[in-house]
């Protein structure tokens, strides 16, 4: 199967969740590739954690799709003039957003501030709410970051704080959010604590030079295993978006979420069906509600017994 997605320069890379068996699509240079993917890795620590949040996002009803006609008297365009790259962004945007139907959005990976700079551009597109993990966990903790907390309290307590903050966003609608980095020793570097989050669109913001060195010595680097869970992987060429790459890649991103929705009808509705059931991590593959974690069923279309009948 061959896909074109104009104007992506770098690289950007699907992972769908298939219905018996899950799979990956890599985008590079227009052309798709189908990959085997991994099962979920495992830790011994627990993840879990009860913790509450006091910020709550504000709620934005999003606009109906404006018609490409008066998106284009708005702007003044002549007779032969070619659409605006911003209104054509927009308008796919737009599309995305009622396809998702609330679904959250959220960036991982190692580089925060990337991870920071792609939510705050996808926020506005999607008429979402921008949220930042790093914040609120400052918000409830007097301040300190998760480095200061990992650093006074030990890194078991940080965890424990990031991934109740994970816990609570996992309830919200319409949010874009951007992850801890963490220099890969967060919670989203261990498989184990995706739980929460596997009701999101996740989207991997990766790098060139962390990829090439991860090739060369895999060891050094078991945090991207974990972050192989995520639907879709960009390829930035540094460490944070440039202004160059920001057009490009937010369009590469909506495009994906859009090819994903596209190949499985029901991808939005098994995300919301995942977190009504309560983020119990049997993701991609629903189990039935009295699922007590031990064994897996599996179905046609990844839903199994009454799953299919609720998405």
């Amino acid at each position: 199967e061959r896909r074109k997605y104009s104007g992506a320069s770098h690289k950007i890379i699907i992972m769908r969740t298939c219905c018996v068996s899950p799979s990956r699509a890599q985008i590079t240079d227009a052309r798709v590739f189908v990959l085997s993917s991994r099962r979920r890795s495992s830790s011994c620590v627990s993840c879990s954690s009860s913790s509450s949040l006091n910020n709550k996002p504000r709620r934005y009803s999003s606009s109906s799709t404006s018609s490409s006609k008066t998106a284009l008297r708005a702007h003044g365009r002549k007779k032969g003039e070619s659409i605006p790259e911003e209104f054509e962004v927009q308008k796919l945007a737009n599309t995305v957003a009622k396809l998702l139907r609330g679904v959250n959005v959220v960036a991982v990976g190692e580089n925060e501030k990337a991870n920071h700079q792609l939510s705050e551009l996808l926020a506005p597109l999607l008429a979402y709410s921008p949220m930042s993990v790093p914040e609120l966990i400052r918000g409830i903790s007097d301040g300190k970051s998760r480095e200061d907390i990992a650093r006074l309290e030990g890194d078991a307590e940080a965890l424990m704080v990031e991934n109740s903050v994970h816990e609570q966003l996992s309830q919200f609608l319409r949010v874009s959010l951007a992850t801890c980095g963490a220099n890969g020793v967060g919670a989203l570097a261990r498989g184990d604590c995706w739980a929460w989050i596997f009701g999101m669109i996740t989207i991997w913001v990766d790098d060139e030079e962390s990829a090439k060195l991860s090739e060369e010595n895999p060891e050094r680097f078991p945090q991207r295993e974990a972050y192989e869970l995520a639907d879709i992987r960009v390829v930035l060429k540094g460490k944070e978006l440039n202004e160059e790459e920001k057009g490009k890649t937010v369009r590469a991103v909506l495009e994906g979420v859009k090819a994903l929705v596209d190949n499985d009808e029901h991808f939005a509705g098994k995300k919301s069906l995942y977190t009504r059931m309560g983020c119990r991590g049997d993701w991609p593959i629903l189990q039935a509600p009295e699922w007590d974690g031990t064994s897996e069923t599996f179905s046609e279309n990844g839903l199994s017994g009454e799953e299919k009948s609720s998405v």
